[in-house]
């Protein structure tokens, strides 16, 4: 077998079946992501199953019973998230599901109290010729409309749904949020660079109404390169640099 990809402290990741690979968006979801004590969690569009694994690793740590479902639409990423998870110590708590999120929510009878997703964005850009690829970056087979809705329909009444986007995708999408019982907690600004503008959002949004939202900030890395002491407290549980 050849060698993972990416080797994390507890887990490891192989993604060469994967249109999308392992990257720092899907790495901030999870890290910055926190549990309580939620027994049904839902990573919608789940690639390698890196979030998923992610979360796991923290219920575990926390002493959580939690169970997983990693919905994911291209049968190759499906199958490589598949192959991760059983080579992880939570086989038995996440299920890989092949199957494009608005089946899924019309089938599934689970009540989930925590939502994640890393989704596809682009809408008017060129597409790739490789339809996986597409499926990945594109939301023309997952809207936000679609991805609100049904992420409503299939959590409970104090469910939390937390998404990393660009900041101006992230912004059309809370436009709709409150559309589909959506309210904006929690909003984490991200730069890549000290003194750079942020380019990434990650969001929380509850189905409970409330007009208190935290704004917060998180840098990814310091001038010289190196990382800031922002990403290394939310990261240093997986990275095996820190």
């Amino acid at each position: 077998m050849q060698d993972p990809d990416f080797r994390f402290k507890q887990f490891s990741i192989w993604h060469d079946q994967c249109a999308m690979k392992v990257n720092t968006d899907g790495i901030l979801l999870g890290a910055w992501t926190k549990l309580t004590a939620e027994k049904n969690i839902a990573d919608i569009g789940t690639g390698t199953g890196l979030i998923a694994l992610m979360l796991a690793q923290k219920a575990k740590q926390q002493k959580l019973a939690s169970k997983f479902t990693a919905i994911e639409i291209d049968h190759a990423a499906a199958q490589q998230a598949k192959f991760n998870v059983c080579r992880s110590d939570w086989e038995n708590d996440i299920e890989v599901i092949c199957q494009d999120f608005q089946a899924f929510s019309r089938e599934t009878e689970t009540q989930y109290e925590l939502l994640v997703s890393n989704p596809p964005y682009f809408s008017d850009s060129l597409q790739a010729p490789e339809q996986s690829r597409n499926l990945a970056r594109h939301n023309h087979g997952l809207s936000f409309q679609d991805l609100l809705k049904h992420a409503s329909e299939i959590s409970t009444d104090y469910a939390r749904f937390n998404l990393i986007l660009p900041c101006n995708e992230a912004d059309k999408l809370l436009q709709l949020a409150r559309q589909h019982g959506w309210y904006l907690t929690h909003h984490c600004q991200v730069a890549t660079v000290t003194g750079k503008q942020a380019t990434r959002s990650l969001i929380s949004l509850s189905k409970q109404n409330s007009s208190d939202c935290t704004e917060s900030e998180l840098t990814i890395r310091n001038k010289d390169n190196s990382y800031h002491v922002d990403f290394i407290a939310i990261c240093k549980d997986y990275y095996l640099s820190m």
